[in-house]
């Protein structure tokens, strides 16, 4: 018998590959985190009536972070509706030198790259 033989039966401690039907590659839902965050905290400094530097916020400033959260929540569902809303704010995060230009890029590479994640 030779001890360098592999097993026959599966080792129950071995590292088993990923099954590609369930797995979520990328870096989709983290960077759709941030998303989700983000929106939802600037929707509520808005309805809270905050003052950023100058700027007063007023509860119609919260239309658009409650958008961007709605496109991060998509987008961690794998819903197409949400890839596509988090490609609009990709595109206006690129702006963002130099965090939103990183955020914004990240998320449409992988947008890109794991669009197969998206088929309904």
């Amino acid at each position: 018998m030779n001890p360098y033989t592999p097993p026959d039966a599966p080792v129950a401690d071995a590292i088993q590959p990923p099954d590609p039907a369930t797995k979520k590659g990328g870096l989709i839902t983290q960077i759709a985190s941030i998303y989700l965050l983000l929106g939802l905290v600037l929707a509520v400094l808005a309805l809270l009536r905050v003052k950023i530097g100058s700027y007063q916020l007023v509860p119609w400033n919260a239309a658009t972070p409650a958008l961007l959260a709605l496109a991060g929540l998509g987008a961690i569902l794998r819903k197409q509706w949400g890839r596509w809303s988090c490609y609009f704010f990709s595109v206006i995060f690129l702006l963002g030198v130099p965090i939103g230009t990183i955020l914004g890029g990240l998320m449409i590479y992988h947008l890109t790259i794991y669009r197969r994640q998206f088929d309904s």
